[in-house]
């Protein structure tokens, strides 16, 4: 059984009759107007492994997506509770869209999500902004997605599962009003040392926002440890360990990492029947000459996170100490732009 059926079948199991409501940042299907007088509506996916991954689970399990509206038609397929059925060619689950104002979004995204916590909790030496006006959105916004998810699960039993770095929050907007909610959040970047995170103004909000859920998830061990030791400092938690648990304000809160891999089983189905294709396919796709040189492929968003440049660097090395594959040797670097609001991505770009 792959990851993704033992995963359904989890929530099958776990969560029986619940409602089951996904709140993400990026919508998994974008609604796109072709020319001005809006004839034509194109429907396209964006780029994005968690929007991917959410989308799959939720066309096998059904529920409620609760996403960022991103496209400029959007607003045209939504019902008055701005809902839609989607995928759009075979309706599985509900996509429930939430519409910002031009100065929510900024503020939210490309303000305190992207300025501030992305390098922050990276660590990548792109020094964080703190703005309290970003800060205010970011609020704003978590509050906003609060009301709409209580609104879609007024009178019903369900399990909200939170994904990532935008909505720290949640979680206690959410238990505030409706403490029997199941919640749950997953944290899919990183987490730092309190070192790092102590010159985090608004450290103690967010603590106490991702605390309130009763299941708080990291890809790494690490991530979980350092968060562990923030939420010691900064809060001062009881902290269990069998099973790992914090308890702040007479609520516990299981803690735990869960790396999120690849399907393996389908993608070496899909390289093993790559190999059959005639190379001359692969030449004409890829846009270069392909005869028996080794081939690297990497993609990527374009992101100081990824590193790209010195991915290039390190085929640089590789090259000077391995004469033997200069000129058998080819690499191809997708990149997807990404951010190019915001001036670190414009100068990495």
């Amino acid at each position: 059984m792959s990851a993704e059926n033992e995963f359904i079948k989890y929530i099958k199991e776990t969560f029986g009759d619940k409602e089951l409501v996904v709140v993400t940042q990026k919508e998994p299907y974008v609604h796109i107007a072709q020319g001005k007088d809006i004839k034509e509506i194109k429907v396209e996916k964006p780029i994005g492994g968690v929007n991917i991954l959410l989308d799959a689970l939720l066309r096998k399990t059904g529920g409620t997506m609760v996403a960022l509206a991103s496209g400029d038609a959007d607003h045209l397929m939504v019902d008055q509770d701005s809902k839609l059925q989607v995928p759009p060619w075979s309706p599985a689950y509900t996509l429930k869209r939430i519409f910002l104002s031009e100065k929510e979004y900024k503020g939210f995204y490309y303000g305190f999500s992207n300025q501030t916590i992305w390098p922050l909790f990276h660590a990548v030496f792109v020094k964080p902004k703190f703005h309290e006006s970003w800060w205010k959105d970011y609020v704003k916004v978590n509050k906003k997605f609060a009301d709409s998810i209580l609104e879609e699960v007024k009178g019903k039993d369900a399990f909200i599962w939170v994904n990532d770095y935008q909505f720290a929050l949640l979680p206690k907007l959410l238990k505030k009003q409706r403490p029997d909610l199941k919640v749950g959040i997953f944290w899919h970047i990183p987490w730092p040392t309190h070192e790092i995170f102590r010159i985090n103004p608004w450290r103690k909000e967010m603590l106490e926002g991702l605390l309130a859920a009763d299941f708080v998830g990291f890809h790494r061990g690490y991530h979980m440890d350092n968060f562990i030791r923030c939420a010691q400092r900064d809060l001062g938690i009881i902290l269990d360990s069998e099973p790992r648990s914090a308890t702040y304000k007479n609520h516990t809160s299981r803690i735990g990492f869960l790396p999120a891999g690849v399907d393996y089983d389908r993608i070496t189905d899909k390289v093993s029947k790559l190999k059959n294709l005639n190379r001359s396919i692969i030449t004409k796709n890829l846009g270069v000459p392909l005869k028996d040189e080794i081939l690297v492929v990497s993609a990527d968003r374009v992101d100081y996170t990824k590193g790209i440049v010195e991915r290039l660097k390190i085929i640089d090395k590789m090259l000077d100490k391995h004469h033997d594959l200069i000129n058998n040797f080819i690499f191809i670097s997708i990149g997807v732009p990404s951010r190019t609001n915001i001036a670190e991505y414009k100068t990495y770009n």
